[in-house]
């Protein structure tokens, strides 16, 4: 199985602030690492992107089109970006999560090191009814590596709902 899906009904005040997991300092570092080449960028994007083998494959395949849009990328717009996420785990919305009354759809995948899957079942575990689907294997890209299985998921969703 692709991927296993699982429903919740209890609603918790978690997810953002300090409830959040984030990624290793390690990741994090790499992630706003803009030195080298932009090859040497895209590869080490692909990297924290994918588990090991599919980025192989995936610079193989699109490498310099990633490397071209690294090259694009001005290094204002990654300390934007940072400065997002520092404020997201800072302030975080964990406490209005139980609000929400309309369906959600979380997926992750089970091998994501920018966002750890841990913070997916922190989610539908806050969401009143929320749906959580973990791609086994899937990375922070997973919707690149299972692009069918996600479009059918999303399809069988909205259907649903």
């Amino acid at each position: 199985m692709l991927f296993e899906i699982a429903t919740s009904r209890r609603a918790l005040s978690c997810a953002g602030k300090s409830d959040t997991d984030r990624a290793s300092t390690a990741v994090w570092s790499q992630l706003i690492d803009m030195s080298g080449t932009p090859r040497q960028q895209a590869r080490r994007l692909l990297s924290l992107l994918f588990p090991n083998d599919v980025a192989k494959s995936i610079y193989r395949e699109f490498g310099d089109i990633v490397a071209a849009a690294r090259a694009q990328l001005s290094p204002d717009l990654v300390n934007r970006q940072v400065a997002a996420m520092d404020a997201w785990h800072r302030i975080g919305i964990g406490n209005r999560l139980g609000q929400m009354n309309v369906s959600v759809l979380i997926a992750s995948g089970t091998a994501d090191i920018v966002i750890p899957p841990s913070n997916a079942l922190k989610l539908v575990n806050a969401i009143p009814g929320a749906w959580l689907a973990q791609f086994n294997g899937g990375g922070h890209a997973f919707m690149a590596q299972y692009p069918c299985p996600l479009a059918n998921l999303v399809n069988s969703f909205l259907e649903l709902g």
